[in-house]
């Protein structure tokens, strides 16, 4: 497999050391060890080689698979979430989150106005601990990949682009393809930013040759 290929995979994704099933598409295991989610979409993703649609250390292992491979894959965490990072862990006076009808909770998440977000570690003595590490960050990672299919289909690939960026909200999106055209209709309830649309314009482009032009 080279960089540029659209793959069908699916996964389990662990922490190592608890054994702790943190990402996965397979909807019937989800429901099995009681964290299955309704917003989440199940089943195969197709991803990009190389395009960081998913950790570096998975693309690393894509470029080493074929279609119908199994593997177990080890990711340190330079490979997944990062190293922990003590200088991104804050301490606020709890007075500020007063001020705005706020009382902070330990494991609590909480998203500021730049966009930061972070998780409430402690309250203790008027002082809250913010973490604004990833959750992962610092953890060592098993993932179960299966490489389903490499895919071929012109609209699949501009779908798999479609679905990277929107998410959940892609199954509210339509793709069609015409001559060398694609033209995307998003939902209403889709908040599609000119930002976002020229993202997923840029990546249709760069990835799928056989189309020329995009329009939403």
């Amino acid at each position: 497999m080279k960089d540029g290929d659209f793959v069908e995979i699916e996964y389990v994704g662990k922490i190592k050391e608890s054994g702790d099933i943190f990402d996965l598409t397979d909807e019937e295991l989800a429901k099995e060890k009681g964290i299955f989610n309704p917003r989440t979409i199940y089943g195969p993703i197709t991803v990009v080689v190389g395009a960081k649609h998913v950790l570096a250390g998975l693309d690393r292992a894509l470029l080493n698979a074929k279609p119908k491979d199994k593997k177990t894959i080890i990711l340190e965490p330079k490979d997944g979430f990062g190293e922990r990072n003590p200088n991104i862990v804050r301490v606020v006076p709890l007075s500020q989150f007063k001020k705005q009808n706020m009382a902070p909770t330990p494991g609590q998440y909480i998203t500021f106005d730049q966009g930061l977000r972070g998780r409430v570690a402690s309250v203790n003595g008027g002082r809250v601990k913010l973490d604004f590490n990833h959750p992962l960050a610092g953890k060592v990672l098993e993932y179960e990949l299966t490489v389903n299919r490499i895919v071929t289909d012109t609209k699949e690939k501009a779908t798999a682009i479609v679905s990277f960026y929107l998410g959940a909200l892609a199954k509210e999106a339509k793709v069609s393809i015409e001559n060398e055209k694609a033209k995307i209709t998003l939902a209403k309830e889709v908040p599609a930013t000119d930002v976002l649309k020229n993202s997923i314009k840029e990546d249709i482009k760069k990835y799928v040759r056989e189309i020329k032009e995009i329009d939403f």
